[in-house]
């Protein structure tokens, strides 16, 4: 008999004492963050649970919170050529709450002494400064806002102890992402007017480490579910399968090594002095590459990230993007960008990763700006051209944002503002040249999505515009044949 997932059900289960506090209980960190706890918890006296907290107000963790905070993580991939597939029930998350449903309990887990880490993963667009938002709201709005107020809390309740500051982890993918957390921190707490001493409690105190995190998640099994939930025993509506590469590099303190004892587990965790050159290489290689992957393969008809792998033409396009246009242009010292290249195609045809090329689609204009456009750049800046088969992804991107493909509709998935922008421009488009390059310039003008920082796209207009008008007369197929053939 197949029962429900909870805690009365699983009864061998010995709490730890919580010391994690988590923003975000999406797939990703519940098959990341959650199964490296549950590792070292395991196979080490680390010894912690988790809370996880919601950072929005949409959604309830419904199923989080029924399920108690398990759920199972299904790793599979191909190891000496023999398919293998590896299940671990996770423990750790042992308490779930929303600040916007009990905010007075959210500031009292500021009081519990035994927090020391905290984690993050709220979107690339989740590390943001909200000058709108107010400390006496119930919550404010913003992830680098809610913190601030719990922290400040933290501060008053213990007295400016320097022994109750925290590690603070953030797994956003962006730039410096501890960094810009710490800054926008102490901006909401000088416009708050929060006295001097909590800001050097802040800074002296607290340790915000620059991460980079690196696991193919791609969500609930569904073709497995049913065999699955037959094998377990137990009703898992939270099960997330992921590859069984992983990597999670930390630019912090020295103390940390003891704090995270990963060198007494097979984790892939790294201490580093400096995250830039990683940094780099897995955005614009692996990240990169699946952001230019996604409209071509969708126009293409492919739906996951192996089928374009398992595609000839496709695969071809994407090794030459790699090979001639991404790779030759990351120079880093001790760094092989070509190795990890290929790395990086083998990891994308694993299989039994069902990785839809619409979820990697969500925000895919900010995408592109913040994982390709440093490689355009410095593809111009060495070679005086743009980068063919980029600019060439970019047109089909343009061409996905109509919002269909051969008739069938595209569920888009961006900010309301790039939405409605993108609308007008294809309601406005008549097949012709002179109409790709008018939609091509107002694509590439468009400062809500590229800021200052696009404006060397704009002399790329001609050439994005003879591609999407090739992609839309043509098909997507014969465009690439023509752009291969010169």
């Amino acid at each position: 008999m197949i029962k429900p997932l909870n805690r009365t059900n699983i009864k061998d289960v010995k709490p730890n004492p919580i010391r994690i506090l988590q923003f975000g209980g999406g797939n990703f960190l519940r098959a990341f963050e959650g199964w490296m706890v549950e590792v070292l918890n395991e196979e080490t006296g680390f010894s912690s649970d988790i809370v996880i907290v919601k950072p929005t107000a949409g959604g309830s963790y419904g199923d989080l919170k029924e399920q108690q905070g398990l759920y199972h993580v299904v790793l599979q991939g191909i190891r000496d050529g023999v398919p293998v597939t590896e299940i671990k029930r996770i423990h750790c998350v042992r308490k779930v709450l929303s600040p916007y449903e009990d905010w007075e309990q959210y500031l009292k887990l500021a009081e519990s002494p035994s927090i020391c880490l905290i984690l993050s993963n709220t979107t690339e667009a989740g590390i943001v400064y909200n000058p709108a938002a107010r400390a006496d709201e119930c919550p404010p709005e913003g992830f680098p806002a809610k913190l601030a107020v719990w922290l400040y809390h933290r501060y008053r309740h213990f007295g400016g102890d320097q022994d109750k500051g925290c590690v603070i982890l953030p797994c956003e993918l962006i730039e410096d992402n501890g960094r810009k957390l710490l800054e926008y921190i102490t901006q909401h707490a000088t416009e708050w007017r929060y006295e001097q001493a909590f800001t050097d409690w802040l800074n002296q105190a607290n340790f915000f480490c620059n991460t980079l995190v690196d696991r193919i998640v791609s969500g609930y099994p569904a073709d497995l579910a049913a065999r699955l939930h037959e094998e377990l025993g137990y009703q898992d509506k939270l099960l997330v399968a992921g590859e069984y590469y992983h990597s999670w590099i930390i630019q912090g303190p020295d103390f940390l090594r003891e704090r995270l004892p990963a060198t007494k587990t097979p984790l892939n965790i790294r201490f580093v002095n400096d995250l830039n050159p990683y940094r780099t290489m897995k955005v614009r290689i692996l990240n990169g590459a699946h952001t230019l992957m996604v409209p071509v393969g969708y126009l293409l008809g492919l739906r996951y990230v192996h089928e374009c792998l398992q595609d000839p033409g496709m695969r071809a396009y994407l090794e030459a993007l790699l090979r001639d246009e991404i790779c030759p242009v990351i120079d880093l010292p001790g760094m092989d960008a070509a190795a990890f290249g290929k790395e990086v195609l083998g990891r994308f045809q694993n299989p039994f990763i069902k990785h839809e090329l619409v979820s990697i689609a969500l925000n895919a204009m900010p995408k592109f700006v913040t994982r390709v456009l440093p490689t355009i750049a410095d593809y111009h800046k060495n070679y005086n051209r743009f980068p063919k088969r980029i600019i060439f992804s970019l047109a089909a991107l343009l061409c996905f944002y109509k919002g269909n493909a051969n008739g069938e509709y595209i569920p888009l998935k961006d900010d309301a503002v790039t939405l409605e922008f993108f609308r007008r421009l294809w309601a406005a488009y008549s097949p012709s040249p002179k109409s790709a390059l008018e939609l091509a310039n107002h694509a590439l003008n468009f400062e809500h999505v590229w800021g200052t920082s696009g404006t060397i796209m704009q002399a790329s207009a001609k050439q994005l515009a003879e591609y999407l008008y090739l992609i839309e007369t043509r098909g997507i197929k014969e465009a690439m044949r023509s752009l291969e053939a010169n």
